[in-house]
């Protein structure tokens, strides 16, 4: 009888140590990096792409380096975050016409793996 309560524990335990690993697994697998974000001011970017697949060159802060990050077909620009997608040159018309606001935000979305933009947003209005 005392073989049959060690046997049901052990298998208890196993079964728990299963569950933890299989657990642990997909909470690591939830918790990957798909995109990442800068918030930055007009002066802090460098270079604004011309076309789409140009690069987009940042400054993110007064100590860093500057980051290049590359822009596809697949980039999607805005001028807020409840506006419609506009073209790229939609949004650069948009940036020239309201340069010279100081409290412009602009958002750039990329993938870490990669550095390519998902999405850029020029925020004019708060």
């Amino acid at each position: 009888m005392m073989t049959a309560i060690l046997s049901k524990r052990t298998s208890i335990a196993l079964t728990l140590l299963t569950v933890l690993l299989i657990y642990g697994a997909a909470t690591q697998a939830a918790l990957e990096i798909l995109e990442d974000a800068y918030e930055l001011n007009t002066g802090q970017i460098l270079r604004w792409p011309l076309r789409e697949g140009d690069s987009l060159v940042i400054k993110p802060c007064d100590d860093c380096s500057t980051k290049v990050l590359h822009t596809t077909e697949k980039t999607r620009y805005s001028t807020g975050f409840d506006a419609p997608f506009i073209s790229l040159r939609e949004l650069l018309k948009e940036k020239s016409r309201t340069s010279d606001k100081a409290n412009d935000l602009i958002i750039v979305f990329f993938r870490p793996d990669d550095q390519q933009v998902t999405r850029i947003i020029l925020q004019t209005e708060f």
